[in-house]
């Protein structure tokens, strides 16, 4: 097991140099911001817009989650995030779906693409080239080209942010760049916590990280505004810690999940919950974690209060993921393992390759 504070060891298990890029994670987002002004709405896209779909898989997905989530309590028009190759049947040329693929060559974003075309809807395209752009670029179909050469899971700010500034720029919600450019600095500044010569007790990431290794890590949170934050909590441990994880939300979790902690397969030192907790929960979602955590701490299940930080909503819900993807790191480190490769979907593809 490497050491937090052998940055030899650390620099030797990250061969692709994951840690840069959530270091460079803000100049990121002040890139992805540039993208999405220079983004101009096509006539294409003029007209009523009475749902809103995104479409994508994976690291690429989780932007469009992050947008439903963050725009929850604002949009006028349902917003949902599918994951399939088939649209949904409500789609049609009232609906727009915006096509995400960082590659630009997942199979089933393709699939969703052509049927939205068939389907008269309204289409963005998000993508850094692959088949995906080639097909936008040959159709008309309205663009956003994001730049090559990172993880789908590493490119999160082109992946969200201008999602953000589309949905404004079409009138379907409304943004200021100076609050968005203002996310960038905040996180900037907290950067200095996570770095690798922190010690573990003044590094959050590391300190989740250390409370994680060798065990099952359950996170929960709100729905409102936070469901997206657990979901890619769960992703960065899964693909870059190479860690089975799973998530839930209050208050549905009250009401079937939560009674399978009384029978468990595993012993409960095996487990730990992560609760996610925000300033503006709801008071009765409040009382909710309080009890669940406690009830978890009597059946002998440690939980572990993460709070959200940050003045605006935006900062308080990248504030979370930045945590979380500090965390993963340091918990791949402690896996003994580059947070980069994921052999296992790879292998994936290549087997579907191979059967088709």
């Amino acid at each position: 097991m490497a050491k937090f504070g052998d940055l030899d060891a650390i620099k030797k298990l990250d061969g692709n140099d994951m840690f840069s890029k959530l270091i460079q994670f803000p100049d990121q987002i002040r890139s992805a911001i540039s993208v999405g002004y220079e983004f101009i709405p096509s006539q294409i896209l003029s007209g009523r817009i009475l749902n809103i779909v995104v479409a994508g898989m994976g690291g690429s997905a989780i932007g469009g989650d992050l947008a439903r989530s963050y725009l929850s309590q604002d949009l006028k028009v349902p917003m949902m995030v599918h994951r399939d190759y088939a649209l949904p049947g409500f789609v049609d040329e009232n609906s727009l779906v915006i096509v995400a693929s960082y590659s630009g060559s997942t199979e089933e974003t393709l699939s969703a693409y052509s049927e939205g075309k068939r389907k008269k809807a309204k289409i963005i395209v998000i993508s850094s080239g692959g088949e995906l752009s080639l097909k936008a670029q040959q159709d008309g179909t309205p663009l956003i080209k994001i730049p090559e050469g990172f993880m789908p899971r590493a490119a999160l700010g082109y992946l969200f942010f201008p999602i953000l500034i589309a949905l404004a720029k079409i009138g379907i919600c409304s943004e200021s760049k100076n609050m968005l450019l203002n996310v960038a600095d905040f996180l900037e500044g907290r950067i200095p916590l996570f770095l690798p010569g922190v010690d573990e007790k003044s590094n959050p990431a590391k300190s989740i990280a250390r409370k994680l290794y060798n065990r099952i890590p359950i996170i929960y949170s709100a729905r409102k505004h936070y469901d997206a934050v657990s979901l890619r909590f769960k992703g960065q441990l899964s693909e870059n810690s190479k860690s089975l994880a799973f998530c839930n939300v209050f208050p549905e979790l009250n009401h079937n999940e939560f009674v399978g902690f009384e029978k468990l397969a595993i012993n409960e030192d095996k487990l730990i919950v992560l609760i996610i907790r925000d300033q503006n929960d709801y008071d009765s979602i409040r009382k909710r974690m309080d009890i669940v955590s406690e009830m978890l701490e009597e059946r002998g299940i440690e939980t572990l209060i993460i709070q959200s930080r940050g003045e605006l909503l935006l900062e308080r819900i990248f504030s979370l993921i930045q945590l979380a993807d500090f965390s993963s790191f340091y918990l791949a480190i402690l896996n003994d393992c580059d947070p980069t490769p994921i052999d296992a979907i790879e292998r994936l593809k290549r087997e579907l390759k191979n059967r088709s």
